[in-house]
């Protein structure tokens, strides 16, 4: 969770936002291979490298590069991203980004939801998003699926 009792408020997000600007998300394959509650980490491609889109996991300052035009995000192992150990809350094929030319469009198509917030908001106040309808969403701002949220950053951008 992003609120913590160790510091002031919002000091972690602070520190993953300056983190997420650096955007040195190489893993080794040691921390590769950890699945850490999300399970299988995002499929590898050959395209990885050229993404210039990241969704970083605000638990765990974690990087998942969207390399693909449409990708999908929920719990089956046939996403790009998977999310397991969430509890109830995430579908088999939760929802799914699409990359249109220099926009991106999150897609929910789960039952319990997709929720975005407003960039630049320690604590924002998360719109559910209809379902079947592309909605376009812009780097900095964070993307709430069940209890996982996640935000959106574009390379070489500043927040």
């Amino acid at each position: 969770m992003i609120s913590s009792r160790r510091g002031e408020p919002g000091e972690e997000l602070r520190a993953m936002l300056d983190m997420a600007k650096e955007l040195s998300f190489e893993l080794s394959e040691e921390e590769e291979a950890a699945t850490l509650p999300l399970g299988e980490a995002a499929k590898k491609s050959d395209d990885q490298n050229k993404a210039k889109y990241v969704l970083v996991h605000m638990a765990t300052n974690r990087g998942f590069d969207i390399t693909k035009p449409r990708f999908l995000i929920g719990s089956s192992p046939d996403c790009d991203l998977v999310i397991e150990g969430s509890g109830r809350g995430i579908s088999r094929n939760h929802c799914y980004i699409t990359i249109k030319g220099d926009r991106l469009y999150l897609t929910d198509n789960s039952k319990n939801g997709s929720f975005l917030g407003e960039p630049g908001s320690e604590d924002p106040d998360f719109s559910r998003l209809p379902k079947d309808l592309e909605v376009e969403v812009r780097p900095w701002q964070v993307i709430r699926l069940a209890a996982e949220r996640f935000l959106l950053v574009k390379r070489g951008e500043r927040s």
